[in-house]
């Protein structure tokens, strides 16, 4: 495909597949850069041409229409033959070898799980796959649930989250932990960041906190975002996870962003349980997500969605909750053959997307004036970037009312976060105290911006001269 487009050869080092574990280089991301517009054009035809500028890939993510294909064959299989398909040689098979026999739905389905586990080096017993991280999240807070119930955990037992964290997390870890008797704690994270170190220092003094109390109270873990959401940032979680783990303070990972985004090691990181969204940036069709559990973990853990399958592991009752519509887990396989096949690897991907979207970001931070809402370390495919003050963005519901004007006038779609005054007062202190300039900025207003395959510099020059056109007519009235 790239001899087609008469780019040459990739350089032979990045040819092989992220398995090799070789590093990509800097003329092969460079050269992907050149050819997004063409990958647009030839595998993302279903999007709307410019002049519209989808910058929001990191919410739903996207699909090529090669992958799409894949999901409607496995669509098709099924309406055709449904039994044939799910039941394919039960009673066959020796008794002593309860695998699947190939053609199985069953089948198809660990090939999806064996292609996960060779991305983020992790064994495939312990993974699963589940609709999207916030069902992965369940799991975990319906085990920390029943551990109120069996008295493996007392009234008033704490669980520890991110105020930044996911509002579903939130909202799930409402009903379950403090439902249950339990209470959750949060986190008071910086935002802008300026350094790791500041992460963890808030966990520190958070858990320390919790430590204090009189009568003492026990920590059922607590829920940790890879790359947190709105306002965006890339987490220490190696060392983070170390922090908690040095408490004894098992540790859930949300990591709804990561694979495809950034590079993944389950066994480095070291988390007792992760979830990612495989229909983000790894181009899956939604609804998927993969969700790993340390052995030890695993006997406790059940689907939230109890079927035929239960107490026979989770990879099986998450394999059939029901009748419904398994194809986006079946087609995960085909979503790494295109990124390997046209994007030179998993690796090049991510590659490519982390150096565009810093490079476009503090293109857009030069022209409005403002600066990055982390240091370069702590970006990924997405980054966040300062408004100017006089785009008007004073409240959350001003961030959502520009964000629709964004979407209807100028065919813009990029999410907008607004700043409380608490956090951009300490923000404010922080930054004062610092003896090195930094591109890190502290404003009222960001735009997390995202860069996937498709995109090119024509969407964030769209995005650029929007937010100077209605800043400008907000000045003037």
């Amino acid at each position: 495909i790239w001899k087609q487009r008469g780019m040459g050869s990739l350089p032979p080092q990045t040819v092989a597949t992220q398995a090799t574990g070789v590093e990509t280089t800097e003329e092969a991301v460079l050269t992907l850069r050149t050819v997004e517009r063409t990958i647009r054009e030839e595998h993302f035809p279903h999007h709307p041409p410019p002049p519209y500028a989808r910058l929001n890939h990191g919410s739903y993510g996207a699909s090529p229409t090669s992958v799409i294909n894949s999901q409607n064959e496995f669509r098709a299989r099924w309406f055709h033959q449904p039994d044939e398909y799910l039941h394919r040689g039960e009673g066959l098979a020796p008794s002593d070898d309860p695998s699947p026999l190939p053609g199985n739905m069953e089948a198809d389905l660990r090939r999806s799980v064996q292609t996960v586990a060779s991305l983020v080096n992790a064994d495939p017993s312990e993974i699963c796959l589940v609709d999207n991280a916030t069902t992965g999240a369940v799991i975990v807070a319906q085990d920390v649930l029943f551990g109120f119930v069996t008295g493996r955990f007392r009234r008033g037992d704490v669980v520890l989250m991110a105020d930044t964290g996911y509002n579903a997390v939130k909202k799930l870890l409402e009903r379950y932990v403090v439902g249950a008797g339990g209470e959750l704690v949060f986190v008071d994270m910086p935002f802008p960041v300026h350094s790791l170190e500041q992460i963890l220092d808030a966990y520190r003094k958070t858990v320390e906190a919790v430590r204090k109390r009189d009568p003492p109270v026990r920590i059922c873990f607590a829920a940790v975002d890879h790359i947190s959401s709105l306002p965006m940032v890339v987490l220490p979680l190696k060392e983070l996870v170390e922090v908690l783990h040095g408490y004894e303070i098992p540790v859930f990972v949300d990591g709804a962003h990561g694979i495809g985004n950034v590079r993944l090691d389950m066994a480095e990181i070291g988390a007792d349980f992760y979830v990612s969204n495989l229909h983000k940036w790894l181009l899956c069709p939604p609804p998927v997500a993969f969700f790993h559990a340390k052995k030890e973990h695993s006997p406790r853990l059940h689907h939230p969605v109890t079927s035929h399958n239960l107490n026979r592991g989770l990879f099986l009752e998450s394999a059939w909750v029901g009748t419904r519509d398994y194809s986006a887990q079946l087609c995960v396989p085909s979503a790494v053959e295109f990124i390997h096949t046209v994007l030179g690897g998993v690796d090049m991907m991510i590659d490519s997307n982390t150096k565009a979207a810093l490079e476009m970001g503090r293109m857009l931070a030069g022209a409005w004036g403002t600066g990055l809402g982390a240091p370069p370390e702590m970006q990924c495919s997405m980054v966040m970037v300062g408004l100017p003050d006089a785009f008007g963005v004073n409240s959350f519901e001003d961030s959502l009312r520009l964000r629709t004007r964004l979407r209807d006038e100028w065919q813009v779609e990029v999410p907008l976060y607004y700043l409380p005054e608490e956090k951009r007062k300490r923000a404010r202190e922080v930054a004062a105290g610092l003896t090195e300039s930094t591109e890190v900025w502290v404003g009222r207003s960001y735009a997390r911006v995202s860069h996937h395959v498709y995109n090119d510099r024509q969407n964030y020059e769209r995005l650029r001269d929007a937010v100077l056109a209605l800043a400008k007519e907000a000045s003037e009235h």
